[in-house]
């Protein structure tokens, strides 16, 4: 990475950490490592923790899980859409990104990069029935158009 691209990414970091963090997961994809021994997570290299659901009104769990279709599974899913981004498009991702995502991680430990980019214009995509994205998407996208093969508009299970 350049010296402007590390400049611009700590001047990002100090204005909006959602943002900053969403804009490294489509830029590198979003790293997630769980140890399953002790049921912890860490999401770009940093720790994550359950209480981060309290933070926003929820009843946290004492550890994490994924692997499966549970509620704790799905409150996994929440806590790293909540780590990345700002709470209404959080709970907006979050049951997709615990179909997609979590509930098919291993139940045992694991290091595994999400093609974030890939995956959140796809959701955009089946849920707008089509390639283009929403207005609020355009725009935190800074102007940026992409391409998605085409898929049902039903296919995302809502």
């Amino acid at each position: 990475m350049s010296i402007v691209g590390w400049v611009l990414d700590a001047l990002d970091a100090l204005l909006d950490d959602h943002q900053y963090r969403e804009r490294v997961a489509i830029r590198d994809g979003l790293a997630l490592a769980g140890r399953w021994r002790d049921r912890t997570l860490t999401v770009q290299g940093a720790p994550l923790k359950p209480s981060i659901l309290a933070d926003y009104g929820e009843n946290p769990p004492t550890e994490f899980c994924w692997g499966d279709g549970s509620e704790a599974s799905r409150l996994t899913a929440l806590a790293v859409m909540l780590w990345l981004l700002p709470e209404r498009r959080a709970r907006h991702y979050a049951d997709r990104f615990h179909r997609d995502v979590v509930a098919d991680l291993p139940q045992a430990d694991f290091d595994r990069t999400v093609p974030y980019e890939r995956w959140r214009n796809r959701l955009i995509a089946r849920r707008s029935g089509t390639a283009q994205p929403t207005g609020d998407h355009l725009a935190e996208m800074g102007g940026s158009r992409f391409a998605v093969a085409e898929e049902s508009a039903s296919d995302d299970g809502e």
